[in-house]
């Protein structure tokens, strides 16, 4: 069974919600590291082509994924994104989402490093 301590303090906040249900997070962390890659991707092929519409449901998608693990720092830079894509300011919105990548993809990997610990531990 993973305990509280097992839980890196960037995931504190996530599992505060979750009523410090390690094994919750634990599940949620691997539904949710199965899926964005593909998410992330695809959010990074629209985004590229400079397609507002697609971008806008791509980063919500994306956006709302995160959320579940981090409410503040990167879900809000993709918020900031979200907004430029809404308002059709294409080359905004794509300067602002590279500028964010490389935090996006961490929290992708933290993510998916808390599900391998996790499972590490229970298994």
């Amino acid at each position: 069974m993973s305990s509280v301590q097992s839980v890196p303090d960037r995931f504190a906040e996530a599992l505060r919600r979750l009523n410090g249900d390690v094994e919750l997070l634990r599940d949620m962390a691997a539904i949710m590291s199965a899926d964005l890659p593909t998410v992330k991707s695809q959010t990074d092929e629209v985004v590229a082509k400079g397609d507002c519409r697609a971008s806008a449901a791509s980063l919500h998608k994306l956006k709302g994924m995160l959320s579940t693990f981090e409410s503040d720092g990167v879900v809000l830079d993709i918020q900031d994104v979200l907004a430029l894509a809404r308002q059709s300011k294409v080359q905004q919105m794509q300067d602002s989402y590279l500028q964010h990548c490389d935090r996006i993809d961490d929290l992708i990997r933290d993510i998916t490093s808390l599900r391998l610990s996790l499972d590490d531990q229970s298994g």
